[in-house]
Order: C-alpha cells, then sequence, then structure tokens
C-alpha cells in the first residue's frame, strides 16, 4: 500500500483518519513514528491470540482482545480497521461471527500493520 505525503507537514495513509490524533500531537508528526511503533508491538501478537481464541471458540476472551484493539485502532486513526473490529465484535458479542467477517478482518489487519511499518521505516 502507497504511503501518500502530500506535504512536510501532512500525510495520508490508506486505511488511515490522521486529522484526530494529529490534532492532539499538536501537528507534531514525529510523535506518530512512537504511537505506530507502540502500536504494532502491542497489537501484532494479539492478532495471533485472537485467532486462537476464535479456533477454540473462547468468544468472550476474543471479543475482550478485539475490543482493545478495536479501541487503539481508533484512537490512532486506522478508520478501516476500527469498522470492521467493530463488526467482528458485534458478531463475537452474541458467541459466533460470520467467516467472511473474520477473513475480511484479517486481510484488514494485515494491509494496516504493512501502512504502519511503512509510515516507520519511511519516517525512523
Amino acid at each position: 500500500m502507497p504511503i501518500i505525503k502530500i506535504t512536510p507537514d501532512k500525510v495520508e495513509l490508506p486505511g488511515f483518519n490522521l486529522r484526530d490524533i494529529i490534532s492532539m500531537l499538536g501537528n507534531d508528526y514525529s510523535q506518530l513514528v512512537q504511537i505506530f511503533c507502540m502500536f504494532k508491538e502491542d497489537f501484532v501478537p494479539v492478532f495471533d491470540k485472537i485467532i486462537l481464541k476464535l479456533n477454540n471458540n473462547e468468544f468472550y476472551e476474543a471479543e475482550r482482545l478485539l475490543h482493545q484493539l478495536k479501541g487503539v485502532a481508533g484512537n490512532i486513526g486506522a478508520e478501516t480497521l476500527y469498522t470492521i473490529s467493530e463488526e467482528l465484535d458485534s458478531q463475537l458479542k452474541t458467541d459466533s461471527f460470520k467467516q467472511e467477517t473474520l477473513d475480511q478482518w484479517k486481510i484488514v489487519f494485515a494491509d494496516t500493520m504493512q501502512v504502519v511499518e511503512g509510515y516507520i521505516s519511511n519516517n525512523s
């Protein structure tokens, strides 16, 4: 996924809306690298945990992990990941899920992490 830089002070990332987080950071894009590093470090392992919980039909535990991911995704402006996580989260609250939702969530998670990694690599 390409990272499109419009100006040195404005960045657009696929699947993200950075307006709110950049505003919270006082328009300091350099802090975004640190936030993205923490997001990647904290939530790449959570992906595998969620899949394991789902494979073991531990829907409550999977939903709790997913709920945390969803919240942080929303806070950092990862809108696409937030939206699909919200959909899967709602399904898990009923102790079930649609396989196509899970499959889409896996793709969006991977795409989001690719964007995060690209931003970190290009701005570290």
